[in-house]
């Protein structure tokens, strides 16, 4: 399916989707489609399935991507799920791209731009690749000011220079979160080039923190490359800034930080500012006063920081030690687990916290998800895969596949 916007509805359209707005119920929906925004003066919400929604999606698999060229005005929100969810997602999956080239997306995540109601046991895969102005995005979400729980985002994030915006803030998980974040986690790609605004905010899991996170993770690639004319650059491993507004306490619990950084970059001093302040931190970079960092862990190893405000450094060995985290009271009969074959020997989530699957045979890292799956089952793994068998539960061999994702609909 396609959906071409176009100056023909320039002044009348507000939301796009398979369906531009919900208030009923979406169930066990499987769609694939392809959004051009090509004009349009003001768009609000553009999303694969649902531009606007505010009642129930369960179960669904969307496939899709949202693009455009030439279009330079703003959109408010741009998901592959969803453009914005005031309602409840629950079991559902969103991959694809979004591309921007020339327009100004103010809040851009796989699943939704914005969430302002509870999203539960999703995902998403994909990338977002971003050469216009953005305020707000993250590999899942944008902008987060609901609920979400026993989620995790898997993909790439791609940014180049941005002369007319003076702050945005991303993260591989979520942009901006002044809601609730719990037992979900991010494997996120980022690279940025000629980074040019006046105040960015990145990090491997929230960019700008004002809520709750408890019982997260984030393993992260990030590469910095180009020029760097901000005058202020904050990176985080895990949150950027975790902060007070609107009198909510930024709070985190019970998480943990590793991966890789790079830099290749070149400061550009006939720019005001000309990157004085390029700041990198551990877990977090600028914990404000009275906000909250408790028993969470970063790899100094992997991290080579310039400053650290929150988090407690580990080596390599101690983050991949139960007794690490068992001393700081984390709950591995609920909600953690570890092994040293899974997760390169970091902990990770229960399968029954975020529906992945552990392999305890295979000797590099596998991840099998969603589980349970109605749909499309993907797997990832450092390795070859060379083929998949499926078997049912008497031992009868259901499907072969050399492909990393399996539809197991039938």
């Amino acid at each position: 399916m396609y959906i071409r916007v176009t100056d023909e509805y320039a002044d009348t359209l507000e939301y796009v989707g398979f369906f531009g707005y919900s208030n009923g119920e979406i169930e066990n929906m499987n769609i694939q489609c392809n959004i051009l925004i090509d004009y349009c003066y003001l768009v609000i919400g553009v999303g694969v399935l649902v531009g606007n929604n505010h009642g129930t999606i369960n179960n669904c698999f969307i496939h899709g991507s949202i693009e455009n060229e030439n279009y330079n005005f703003p959109v408010g929100s741009v998901g592959i799920v969803t453009g914005k969810n005031y309602g409840n997602i629950n079991n559902s999956y969103g991959e694809g791209l979004i591309y921007n080239n020339n327009g100004i997306y103010y809040n851009q995540g796989l699943l939704t731009g914005v969430n302002i109601g509870s999203i539960e046991s999703s995902s998403v895969e994909g990338t977002i690749e971003d050469y216009g102005a953005r305020w707000s995005y993250g590999i899942f979400i944008g902008r987060n000011e609901g609920i979400i729980i026993k989620c995790f985002a898997i993909g790439t994030l791609l940014t180049d220079y941005t002369p007319d915006l003076s702050f945005f803030s991303c993260g591989g998980f979520v942009g901006v979160n002044s809601g609730s974040i719990e037992q979900s986690f991010c494997m996120p790609k980022m690279k940025f080039q000629d980074m040019g605004l006046s105040e960015i905010s990145i990090a491997g899991f929230v960019g700008t923190n004002s809520g709750e996170i408890s019982n997260c993770y984030s393993i992260f690639d990030m590469n910095f490359s180009g020029w760097v004319s901000s005058i202020e650059l904050t990176i985080g491993g895990f949150v950027a800034i975790n902060k007070i507004e609107d009198d909510k306490i930024g709070t985190i619990n019970n998480s943990y930080v590793t991966g890789t950084y790079t830099e290749t970059t070149k400061h550009n001093t006939e720019f005001p500012g000309g990157g004085a302040h390029f700041i990198l931190g551990g877990f977090c970079t600028e914990n404000h006063e009275n906000c909250i960092i408790n028993t969470c862990f970063w790899n100094e190893e992997l991290i080579d920081i310039t400053e650290n405000t929150g988090g407690t450094a580990k080596s390599t060995s101690q983050m991949q030690d139960i007794n690490t985290f068992l001393d700081a009271d984390w709950d591995f009969e609920n909600i953690w687990t570890i092994n040293d074959t899974i997760n390169d020997g970091y902990p990770y989530l229960q399968e029954k916290s975020v529906g992945i699957v552990e392999t305890e045979q295979i000797t590099s890292s596998i991840l099998i998800y969603p589980n349970p799956a109605t749909t499309i089952i993907h797997i990832t793994s450092k390795d070859i895969i060379n083929s998949v068998e499926i078997y049912n539960i008497t031992g009868q061999l259901l499907l072969t596949s050399d492909s990393k994702q399996i539809n197991v609909s039938n």
